[in-house]
């Protein structure tokens, strides 16, 4: 097995690959993925991930990875030997933010690319009905409740309003957003409406919520 060392703070590259080194490599450094275009496997410490465009890798020294490349692939590399916490945990939870729990590495093509749609729609929940995703993705719409939950163990409607109250999180946490401002960015219908979610989702309300990590800070 190769291992790889880092002589300088940090390293950008780019480039486009059909095959990957057939030998793992080991890093004795931080380093980000950032899948560009392409599709394939991921191998890391033995662990089997399928990647695609868009998806995000955050590897930590002494781990060993390869990639099983099934579509040619162009990686954007970012590699440091410090590492600089904020940054990690804003990566860290935004990869967190992106899939359910139960995501596997057979999971199918089609509820990732619903997940996606998903994501990219959050604003707007007229695009997000199930007669909607059932229309843009021609999967009956009888069948796609459990579809999407035998996929990802999780209902359609709870990952939606979960994968919301996340963001709304994130906003409380890195933002100086009124939860007012919060609120009408996420469609809900007033202040209250949010606080009731959000209380339910972590158990206190959003401006508590902001008060507790401001005073860890």
């Amino acid at each position: 097995m190769g291992k790889e060392n880092l002589y300088q703070p940090f390293e950008i590259e780019c480039k486009e690959l059909q095959r990957f080194p057939a030998s793992m490599k080991r890093i004795n450094f931080f380093e980000l993925i950032y899948v560009m275009e392409g599709a394939g496997t991921q191998v890391v410490n033995n662990n089997r991930f399928t990647y695609r465009k868009g998806n995000l890798f955050l590897l930590t020294p002494q781990d060993a990875y390869s990639f099983d490349i099934s579509v040619p692939t162009t990686f954007f590399f970012l590699r440091f030997n410090e590492l600089v916490n904020t940054i990690i945990t804003v990566v860290a939870r935004n990869i967190a933010l992106k899939l359910p729990k139960n995501i596997k590495e057979n999971t199918g093509e089609a509820v990732l690319e619903i997940l996606h749609y998903i994501q990219e729609n959050i604003f707007d929940p007229k695009m997000l009905r199930a007669e909607m995703l059932s229309k843009q993705f021609s999967i009956s719409l009888s069948y796609l409740g459990r579809y999407f939950k035998k996929q990802t163990g999780e209902t359609l409607q709870h990952y939606i309003a979960n994968y919301k109250l996340r963001l709304v999180e994130a906003r409380l946490l890195h933002s100086d957003m009124t939860i007012n401002e919060i609120a009408y960015e996420f469609d809900f219908t007033d202040e209250s409406h949010l606080n009731r979610a959000f209380k339910k989702h972590k158990g206190m309300s959003p401006t508590a919520y902001r008060k507790l990590n401001q005073a860890a800070q």
